[in-house]
């Protein structure tokens, strides 16, 4: 039995906590999604198969879903809790261009990906839709897109574009300390011998 609680919603995008607590170790009948989602795993673990391949999702391994796409789903412990983030075909377009390719379904939850939807969880909790939720959800699904594209994305190109400004642009970079004397000659490095 699954219980899904909509946590926030935006232009295209709903992000819902999702509540598994089915104990069965086969597979699920075939369920046929209908948007594009990220999905990530807060607690449990569960197989998810499609396009005849299976895959642990867990804390560390979130998952992409696709329109259309077939999945069967295996829950050998049961409660199961997920968030998923569901968005419109306009807005994955938008984000991750009309010829995207992507690599795997699955997604290692790194350090910035963690990161990423924790911030997008509390922005939820804060419940300031009409610009923290949505700022959020572009870093969450840059962040995903930067290790399942095959190619760079719409939203991958623009914070790459951002950063890349600053580190070969060094007059685009706040000074850290304007005013301050700057030492030109510094000391050479002391050698040591071994």
């Amino acid at each position: 039995m699954r219980h899904s609680k909509l946590l926030g919603a935006g232009p295209g995008f709903s992000l819902d906590a999702v509540t598994c607590v089915d104990d069965h170790r086969g597979w699920s009948p075939t369920e046929v999604s209908s948007c594009h989602r990220v999905v990530l795993v807060r607690r449990g673990t569960f197989r998810r198969m499609t396009d005849g391949r299976a895959a642990v999702a867990d804390p560390t391994m979130a998952y992409l879903g696709l329109p259309g796409q077939e999945e069967h789903f295996a829950h050998p412990a049961g409660g199961d809790v997920c968030t998923s983030l569901s968005l419109s075909p306009e807005l994955w377009r938008t984000l991750a261009g009309d010829d995207t390719h992507l690599t795997r379904p699955t997604l290692y939850v790194d350090a910035p990906l963690d990161l990423a939807h924790r911030r997008f969880l509390r922005a939820a909790r804060d419940g300031d839709t009409t610009f923290g939720l949505t700022e959020c959800l572009l870093s969450l699904i840059a962040t995903a897109l930067r290790q399942v594209a095959h190619t760079p994305t719409p939203a991958t190109s623009r914070t790459r574009t951002r950063t890349r400004t600053r580190v070969t642009n060094p007059a685009s970079t706040p000074a850290i300390n304007p005013g301050r004397t700057q030492v030109t000659n510094p000391a050479p490095a002391p050698v040591i011998n071994p």
